[in-house]
């Protein structure tokens, strides 16, 4: 099994920094600074605020915190990107922009209060330290861990080079040292052959080494025997790091060609044009994107639509179009300060409008869509007027899979009672599992009477009922359990492979060859 798919189990779990991605000029753009006339009044007063509160409020207050939240909140009214990094996450951001996470290397999910480990990345710290799947995680340096305490406990310990992990084992508790280290998390989940001609990768997301990995992956599928036919897949990508959106872009195109371009009310237009003559130029390429593709992808997804040089399918997306700075302050906190507009080669802005609203709110753009029928509707998504327009439009509209967001199913997954499904399957028949085939295994699977039984005592015990299930229900829920089981047994590349099978987007794109 690939390194790539095995370090991407359970992504959202990793013990380390979670992944925030938007698009950035540069790491750090340390010569950027805001001028002191422009804010010699503004200082003056909050000077003279801070010194009241210093020495005249009734408790000892906490003027960091109070600093910190009063920049933030006239940052983030300015639009819903702009914002300020206190310089106590300073660390923190750089590390996400880079892709690197300081971590242990294994992946938990909650089931029961508790949290289960589901996945150890293979020469990684907790792998050499022996934890296994099914381990419990109890505390972590002599601190109770649950959902209440372990993102303070994880903050506390990130910065050490050796940490405790107390694990419940078999009814035993195992206290196990530690080491640290840096974790790189590949931005490539999958890549295989979907037949013998047309390879398929999966992009989830654009950080630094992004043009690295795909070379090399690139370079695996012609192996394989891919004739210059490419699925590139993007769904659920919401961006990176632009410049390794714009170096990918350059592999499709022949020299000379503008991938994008950025302009704003102080920063006159930058142009971004192809370098050189690209070596998958001449590749025939489908680009599957959705409703959270955003930022970089979309400004790499509409370059090459622009250019014609893929074919776009899926649903609208995101639409973000803003271009962000980070401007080091001199209490070493960053200002990431919006300031620029970006615009594909033929001068659409992918940005959609805002009008004010908080960023949870500007980001429930998805839900409303999608409870307005939106997301299942070609005419409707694309109306402008109703849902601020922006993003990439696709060439082919494929609908939202709505079985996925009935009721029943959406309960189920809110609580991840499959994830915990399939976990429990996994413990009880992990020797089995491990000596079959992928495919032949996932396949094989008998969904009888035990199967919903177990089901049943995860939602609710022995005594009550799932009659309510429709037989729509059980048919996503047995999908949904064979995703979860090969990402528990295999790895993310056997998950894709399995549930690329009945996707409908994945059909649609074979047929552009």
């Amino acid at each position: 099994m690939s390194r790539i798919k095995k370090m991407n189990i359970f992504l959202p779990f990793l013990i380390s920094i979670s992944v925030v991605v938007g698009i950035v000029i540069g790491y750090s753009l340390s010569g950027g600074s805001l001028s002191d006339s422009a804010f010699n009044i503004s200082t003056q007063t909050l000077g003279e605020i801070e010194g009241l509160i210093q020495t005249k409020y009734v408790d000892n207050a906490n003027l960091v915190s109070i600093t910190d939240s009063s920049i933030n909140w006239a940052v983030t009214g300015l639009d819903p990107y702009s914002s300020y990094i206190p310089p106590s996450k300073v660390n923190e951001f750089h590390a996400k922009i880079l892709g690197n996470y300081q971590g242990i290397g294994l992946f938990f999910e909650w089931f029961n209060d508790t949290a289960n480990v589901v996945s150890v990345v293979q020469n990684t710290a907790a792998y050499r330290a022996n934890v296994q799947i099914g381990d419990k995680i109890i505390a972590l340096d002599g601190n109770a861990f649950n959902k209440e305490s372990y993102n303070t406990i994880v903050y506390n310990v990130i910065q050490k080079e050796v940490v405790y992990l107390t694990i419940l084992r078999n009814d035993s508790i195992v206290n196990l040292p530690i080491h640290l280290q840096s974790i790189h998390i590949p931005s490539i989940n999958a890549f295989y052959m979907i037949n013998k001609n047309i390879g398929y990768i999966h992009l989830a997301s654009f950080t630094t080494f992004t043009h690295r990995e795909f070379i090399t992956v690139m370079d695996s599928l012609i192996h394989l025997g891919m004739q210059q036919q490419l699925i590139l897949d993007v769904r659920g990508n919401s961006g990176g790091n632009m410049a390794s959106a714009i170096e990918l872009a350059d592999e499709f195109l022949s020299y000379g060609k503008l991938i994008t371009y950025i302009e704003g009310a102080h920063l006159h237009r930058k142009s971004f044009v192809s370098t050189k003559i690209g070596q998958y130029q001449k590749y025939k390429l489908v680009i599957i994107v959705n409703e959270k593709t955003a930022s970089a992808a979309e400004m790499f997804t509409a370059a090459l639509q622009d250019w014609k040089r893929a074919i776009v399918i899926g649903r609208r997306t995101f639409g973000k179009g803003l271009v962000q700075e980070n401007y080091n302050l001199i209490n070493k906190g960053i200002l990431r300060l919006t300031v620029a507009r970006y615009y594909t080669p033929s001068g659409r802005c992918l940005q959609k409008k805002y009008k004010g609203e908080s960023i949870n709110e500007y980001k429930a753009d998805i839900n409303r869509r999608f409870k307005d029928g939106a997301l299942a509707n070609e005419n409707k998504d694309q109306n402008e007027s109703e849902y601020g327009g922006g993003g990439v439009v696709p060439d082919i509209f494929v609908p939202i899979d709505t079985n996925l967001f009935t009721p029943n199913i959406s309960t189920l997954m809110s609580k991840k009672i499959i994830q915990h499904l399939a976990y429990l399957y996994y413990i009880d028949h992990k020797d089995v599992l491990r000596a079959r085939k992928a495919i032949t295994t996932i396949n094989s699977i008998n969904y009888d009477i035990n199967f919903w039984r177990q089901l049943q005592r995860i939602i609710c015990g022995d005594s009550c009922s799932i009659s309510y299930f429709t037989p729509t229900d059980r048919l996503e829920i047995i999908k949904l359990f064979r995703k979860y089981l090969a990402l528990q047994t295999w790895g993310t590349e056997v998950a894709y492979i399995i549930t690329n099978q009945t996707d409908p987007n994945i059909a649609m794109a074979i047929k552009q060859f």
